[in-house]
């Protein structure tokens, strides 16, 4: 079985792979070249008008004033740069990424393809990893006895600089749904030192000041290895240790006679027919129906690592979590029916996919799209389960994951334990993405052009993803003695019914 910190363990690899497509924001400027006022405002110019016409989260959280006046922050930042030589790829990056993180949508990405080749060729990796729980960092693992660092160990400075301060550095670029910081604390726990390296200093050494065991700070610098070196010395740690790579999307257990326990780590159908060789739909029925032949009263869902997928397949989980008819969607739209910026995107086929949506006559310049499933009114499946219901989240619980949550809470059908959860609760801004290149810099971002509303009225959560009724965070303490608090505080939660 995969434990939930063992998944923890074991994500770091996936998340750095989704990192090093997506969020690429670097403040190293040695080694960059200059863009010209011009080239950069060419680029503006493209992210502007491409972000203003398709993006139909623009004004989610902001009015135009606040929108305009970090627009005039990028057009400013380009004025008073030198004509010829202005600003390095990299600072003109931060400044793009830093507005669309301001956006306030987690599925709003940005790529700097000239950082990421740099950080992938050179001597930039690190022999051991950190684990941070959004307040202390420790050493999650060494791969190389040389360092002398060991496991447990307190990172207090990165480079001189408190960890905490780190963090606010990293904030301001790291997108998110809403005001949601749960999120953004998630991306941080397997993924504080990269981040450090893209926002505060890329070197091919590091000093790290420790608190060790007795409680002595040490100091200890760090050379700087290749990605070669780095996964030589992680399949050789793993292969020593006999760390088992087998991961499953789904996974249900029986904890005792009365509870089930079902891990959803993913909506994602394709990916479960993959590592699990069998379909979404049939692994729900066949659950549920066994729930039901064992007569259990009491369920958990564990969906703390859940990052979404298809939204049918998050309708079609709470069909069996809900026992009466029930709205999912209220609706999706586009801010737009044509795409003017097509020539800077692979997306070639938009302006053909977007005549299926028709105009809203209520709501006019949006685009609506009603045929889909979770659309229509939803009915309770066969095997509806009719117990007590306890939903494990985090800040990681995001998209699709996140309106199960927000459905369920809207229907007063289960309870919340863990972090607040990491997707929006009135929904999000995704589906099709437009990708963009920007001709000079190279600087990629996606917009994400379907807004989904859920039907949802619960104006404490505006901003943002459900707040669970037992609020408790895994913490670096949990993670080095192998417990899963958020577990054992829902099993105690359902023994005390």
């Amino acid at each position: 079985m995969t434990t939930y910190i063992g998944l923890l363990r074991k994500s770091k690899h996936t998340f750095y792979a989704v990192l090093i497509l997506f969020f690429c924001v670097s403040a190293l400027a040695a080694q960059e070249a200059k863009l010209s006022q011009q080239q950069m405002l060419e680029d503006f110019e493209i992210f502007r008008g491409a972000i203003e016409e398709a993006h139909p989260g623009l004004y989610w959280y902001s009015d135009t004033v606040a929108v305009n006046k970090r627009f005039d922050k990028i057009s400013n930042a380009i004025a008073n740069s030198s004509t010829e030589n202005g600003l390095t790829q990299g600072e003109f990056h931060r400044y793009l990424q830093e507005f669309y993180a301001a956006i306030r949508c987690g599925h709003s990405w940005m790529s700097n393809p000239s950082f990421r080749k740099r950080y992938d060729n050179g001597p930039f990796q690190y022999p051991f990893s950190i684990f941070f729980d959004g307040k202390r960092a420790i050493i999650q693992a060494s791969y190389d006895s040389l360092s002398e660092l060991r496991t447990g160990q307190e990172v207090l400075k990165i480079d001189g600089i408190k960890i905490d301060e780190i963090k606010e550095k990293i904030y301001p670029y790291l997108p998110s749904d809403g005001f949601n910081t749960t999120s953004k604390d998630r991306k941080l726990q397997n993924g504080l030192l990269y981040y450090y390296q893209l926002n505060v200093k890329l070197d091919s050494s590091i000093t790290l000041t420790l608190k060790d065991e007795q409680q002595q700070i040490i100091q200890k610098s760090i050379q700087g290895i290749t990605k070669e070196t780095l996964a030589q010395l992680e399949k050789a740690s793993k292969d020593q240790l006999g760390i088992d790579e087998a991961y499953k999307p789904m996974h249900f257990q029986v904890i005792d006679e009365e509870t089930g326990l079902l891990t959803i780590n993913t909506f994602s159908k394709f990916w479960v027919r993959k590592q699990q060789n069998v379909r979404f739909r049939k692994y729900l029925k066949d659950t549920f129906r066994s729930i039901k032949e064992q007569n259990l009263s009491r369920l958990i869902i564990d969906m703390r690592e859940n990052g979404g997928g298809n939204d049918a397949a998050g309708a079609r989980l709470t069909r069996y979590l809900i026992n009466q008819p029930f709205s999912y969607f209220r609706k999706m739209e586009l801010a737009t029916n044509k795409f003017t910026y097509t020539d800077y995107s692979t997306s070639k086929s938009l302006n053909l996919l977007s005549k299926l949506f028709k105009k809203s006559k209520e709501q006019p310049g949006t685009y609506l799209w009603k045929h889909h499933g979770p659309l229509r009114r939803q009915k309770p499946k066969k095997y509806a389960f009719n117990g007590q219901l306890m939903v494990l989240t985090s800040g990681s619980t995001f998209s699709t994951a996140a309106d199960v949550c927000a459905i369920l809470h809207a229907n007063n059908r289960a309870v919340f334990a863990g972090e607040e959860v990491g997707g929006g609760y009135y929904g999000n801004n995704s589906a099709i993405s437009m990708d963009i290149t920007l001709p000079n810099s190279k600087i990629m971002f996606w917009i994400p052009l379907v807004r989904y509303t859920n039907e949802v009225d619960y104006p404490d959560f505006y901003g943002h993803g459900v707040i669970p009724d037992h609020q408790i965070s895994l913490t670096a303490t949990d993670y080095l003695n192998q417990e899963d608090s958020v577990l054992q505080k829902a099993l105690k939660f359902f023994d005390s019914q």
